[in-house]
Protein backbone atom coordinates (compact mmCIF):
# COMPACT_ATOMS: atom_id res chain seq x y z
CA UNK A 1 0.00 0.00 0.00
CA UNK A 2 1.33 3.42 -1.00
CA UNK A 3 -0.15 6.71 0.20
CA UNK A 4 0.92 9.48 -2.16
CA UNK A 5 -0.17 12.79 -3.58
CA UNK A 6 -2.66 12.79 -6.43
CA UNK A 7 -1.11 12.97 -9.92
CA UNK A 8 -2.85 13.88 -13.16
CA UNK A 9 -2.52 10.25 -14.30
CA UNK A 10 -4.92 9.34 -11.48
CA UNK A 11 -7.79 11.39 -12.94
CA UNK A 12 -9.59 8.57 -14.76
CA UNK A 13 -9.45 6.20 -11.78
CA UNK A 14 -10.53 8.88 -9.29
CA UNK A 15 -13.52 9.65 -11.52
CA UNK A 16 -14.38 5.92 -11.60
CA UNK A 17 -14.18 5.66 -7.81
CA UNK A 18 -16.28 8.79 -7.37
CA UNK A 19 -18.90 7.47 -9.80
CA UNK A 20 -19.09 4.17 -7.91
CA UNK A 21 -19.88 6.13 -4.72
CA UNK A 22 -21.96 8.90 -6.28
CA UNK A 23 -24.98 7.97 -4.14
CA UNK A 24 -22.95 9.41 -1.21
CA UNK A 25 -21.22 12.23 -3.11
CA UNK A 26 -21.87 14.80 -5.78
CA UNK A 27 -20.98 13.75 -9.31
CA UNK A 28 -17.70 14.93 -10.85
CA UNK A 29 -16.80 15.65 -14.44
CA UNK A 30 -13.22 15.67 -15.64
CA UNK A 31 -13.25 19.47 -15.65
CA UNK A 32 -14.82 19.76 -12.21
CA UNK A 33 -12.30 17.31 -10.72
CA UNK A 34 -9.37 19.17 -12.28
CA UNK A 35 -10.68 22.44 -10.84
CA UNK A 36 -11.27 20.88 -7.42
CA UNK A 37 -7.76 19.38 -7.33
CA UNK A 38 -6.27 22.81 -8.08
CA UNK A 39 -8.16 24.28 -5.12
CA UNK A 40 -7.22 21.46 -2.74
CA UNK A 41 -4.53 21.85 -0.15
CA UNK A 42 -4.38 18.08 0.18
CA UNK A 43 -5.19 15.48 -2.45
CA UNK A 44 -3.96 12.00 -1.65
CA UNK A 45 -4.53 8.57 -3.15
CA UNK A 46 -3.82 5.11 -1.88
CA UNK A 47 -2.34 2.79 -4.45
CA UNK A 48 -2.38 -0.96 -3.97
CA UNK A 49 -0.63 -3.22 -6.45
CA UNK A 50 -0.42 -0.36 -8.94
CA UNK A 51 -4.12 0.59 -8.77
CA UNK A 52 -5.60 3.61 -7.01
CA UNK A 53 -8.09 2.17 -4.52
CA UNK A 54 -8.87 5.26 -2.41
CA UNK A 55 -8.60 9.03 -2.38
CA UNK A 56 -9.18 12.03 -0.13
CA UNK A 57 -9.58 15.69 -1.09
CA UNK A 58 -9.34 18.55 1.43
CA UNK A 59 -9.40 22.34 1.24
CA UNK A 60 -8.54 25.03 3.75
CA UNK A 61 -10.47 28.24 4.30
CA UNK A 62 -10.59 31.08 1.75
CA UNK A 63 -10.88 28.93 -1.36
CA UNK A 64 -13.17 29.70 -4.25
CA UNK A 65 -15.31 26.56 -3.99
CA UNK A 66 -19.05 26.56 -4.55
CA UNK A 67 -19.97 23.58 -2.37
CA UNK A 68 -22.87 24.41 -0.04
CA UNK A 69 -21.19 22.45 2.75
CA UNK A 70 -17.86 24.23 2.24
CA UNK A 71 -19.64 27.60 2.24
CA UNK A 72 -21.27 26.71 5.58
CA UNK A 73 -17.85 26.18 7.16
CA UNK A 74 -16.53 29.33 5.50
CA UNK A 75 -19.39 31.35 7.04
CA UNK A 76 -18.91 29.86 10.53
CA UNK A 77 -15.14 29.57 10.96
CA UNK A 78 -12.11 31.71 10.25
CA UNK A 79 -9.80 28.71 10.01
CA UNK A 80 -10.68 25.13 9.04
CA UNK A 81 -9.80 22.14 6.90
CA UNK A 82 -12.75 20.94 4.86
CA UNK A 83 -12.66 17.33 3.73
CA UNK A 84 -14.64 17.35 0.52
CA UNK A 85 -14.64 13.65 -0.13
CA UNK A 86 -13.13 10.38 1.00
CA UNK A 87 -13.65 7.41 -1.27
CA UNK A 88 -12.49 3.82 -0.91
CA UNK A 89 -13.12 1.24 -3.64
CA UNK A 90 -15.70 -1.40 -2.88
CA UNK A 91 -13.00 -4.09 -2.91
CA UNK A 92 -10.96 -2.32 -0.22
CA UNK A 93 -13.61 -1.14 2.20
CA UNK A 94 -13.40 -2.11 5.87
CA UNK A 95 -9.61 -2.29 5.73
CA UNK A 96 -8.93 1.03 7.46
CA UNK A 97 -7.91 2.98 4.33
CA UNK A 98 -10.25 5.89 5.05
CA UNK A 99 -9.05 6.09 8.65
CA UNK A 100 -5.44 5.99 7.43
CA UNK A 101 -6.04 8.95 5.08
CA UNK A 102 -7.80 10.96 7.82
CA UNK A 103 -4.82 10.39 10.10
CA UNK A 104 -2.47 11.59 7.35
CA UNK A 105 -4.35 14.89 7.23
Amino acid sequence: MILREYMSDDLKRVLELNKASVHFLSPLTKEKLESLIKACDFSYVIEIDGLVEAFILALSENKDYDSVNYQWFKDKYDKFLYIDRVVVSKNCQSQGLGQFMYKKL
